[in-house]
């Protein structure tokens, strides 16, 4: 990001803050807590509400510093909202205090939930069988799984002659997964399209969505391919369990066993209908759950008690 915008964004939160009677702000992702913290070193009364998307700071080889940004302005925030219980637990082993942090499991907008739902019911209209699609929809880095991801793929084309696997995203580890894949990619059953500017037209496409990350919070992607109607199958980490509760509405197996993950992704692409009920499972309960809509009087009540009373500032007791 260039200088220039890293000004902006200061200058900006700034301005908000003081000619809005210094609100309570909500900044988010690690320019956000940066820009935050910035701020705090020119107001030391500016104060701030974060949010905490899972593990800390987990970006390649900056990993060090961006978990220590994190790490400083999750404890010099108000509020810290966790977007799952796992990620609560990493925040409080980083040394947030518990009563700072409030879990806020992340939903979905109710324009994508509609779009989603067309999906969905498209999905369960066209004729069940025949074969089976399956996809994966991310940032290709480490913490994602690319390297259990191209296990996956090529264990399941070598498995199923009829099956098909998209890959869409971008990342450090792109061009590593081109190389790994490379014949995969030549026999024209696995596309890596890049990145996507609508993740609904991919999700659209597969049947079965693959989550091989080893990190995660509560992941918007998996959100948003329960709600289209697609089958999960996913590590057991972070908050996904939180979403995929039980066994109607997805996989889950151990995380980092790349071949309990291969084999069931295997065994799902082999019974389409089984793949057709998850993924209509995981649909409903999305729509009945995880609504944005519904988390806003939590958020609400977050911010309330994090803003100072009326009177001297004084800063969060340590």
């Amino acid at each position: 990001m260039p200088i220039r915008g890293w000004r902006r964004g200061l200058t900006g939160l700034l301005e908000v803050w003081r000619t809005g009677g210094r609100p309570m702000v909500h900044v988010n992702g690690r320019r956000g807590n940066f820009i935050a913290l910035a701020a705090r070193v020119i107001a030391r009364r500016f104060r701030f509400v974060t949010t905490a998307h899972g593990v800390l700071g987990l970006h390649d080889r900056r990993n060090r510093i961006y978990r220590a940004v994190d790490r400083v302005a999750s404890r010099a925030a108000r509020r810290v909202i966790a977007v799952c219980v796992d990620t609560k637990r990493l925040l409080a082993g980083a040394g947030v205090p518990p009563r700072q942090i409030a879990v806020v499991l992340n939903g979905l907008a109710d324009h994508d939930l509609r779009t989603y739902a067309a999906i969905a019911d498209a999905r369960s209209a066209a004729t069940q069988g025949g074969d089976v699609r399956l996809g994966f929809l991310g940032r290709l880095s480490r913490e994602k799984g690319t390297r259990e991801l191209a296990a996956v793929a090529r264990a399941v084309l070598e498995a199923d002659d009829s099956a098909a696997f998209v890959v869409a995203g971008d990342g450090p580890d792109a061009p590593w997964l081109t190389a790994a894949t490379q014949d995969l990619v030549a026999g024209g059953r696995l596309r890596l399209v890049g990145p996507v500017a609508d993740p609904a037209e991919l999700l659209g496409a597969v049947d079965i969505l693959v989550l091989p990350s080893h990190n995660e919070g509560l992941p918007y992607v998996l959100l948003e391919g329960m709600a289209a109607g697609c089958a999960i199958v996913a590590f057991r980490v972070g908050g996904i369990p939180e979403a995929v509760s039980d066994a109607s509405l997805g996989i889950l197996v151990p995380a980092g066993d790349v071949t309990s993950l291969s084999r069931a992704v295997v065994d799902l692409a082999a019974d389409p209908a089984r793949a057709h009920r998850l993924g209509a499972a995981a649909a409903r309960h999305v729509q009945d759950q995880f609504r944005l809509v519904d988390r806003v009087p939590a958020y609400e009540a977050i911010y309330a008690g994090a803003t100072p009373a009326p009177g001297p500032d004084t800063d969060v007791p340590r």
